[in-house]
């Protein structure tokens, strides 16, 4: 079965590759990181996952997973907070948009992946967080 969106894939989405489920996690570039149910993460290149003869999009996501989520709720209310914010952005800072970005949304600029190399959007981060 092929996806139903060839080269969208988005942070959050589930697909099958090579016989089992793995969640987007990360977006560089033309790499996509994955991650099985247990959090671990594998990094693919895009051509190469989408190429796969049982490759699919098996839903989207919410927001993009945080390794393993599940073990926040175990954490005292601030230090989960704080997680999810330097999760925020970190997956900018990495694939360009925030986790929670509508559909169709641009980069900015300075985030941009296609632009941008990762330590210029680490500099870009850096001074935003600065200010």
């Amino acid at each position: 079965m092929r996806s139903a969106r060839p080269g969208r894939l988005r942070l959050g989405d589930r697909v099958r590759f090579q016989e089992h489920t793995y969640t987007v996690v990360g977006l560089t570039g033309m790499r996509v990181r994955r991650a099985d149910i247990h959090g671990t993460g594998m990094l693919v290149d895009q051509v190469h996952l989408q190429a796969a003869e049982d490759f699919a999009v098996l839903g989207s996501g919410e927001r993009a997973a945080l390794g393993s989520a599940a073990l926040l709720g175990h954490l005292p209310k601030e230090v989960a907070d704080r997680a999810l914010w330097w999760q925020r952005h970190l997956v900018e800072l990495l694939t360009g948009l925030p986790p929670d970005a509508p559909a169709g949304t641009r980069p900015r600029p300075e985030y941009d992946p296609a632009a941008r190399s990762p330590a210029e959007r680490e500099r870009a981060k850096a001074a935003e967080r600065s200010r």
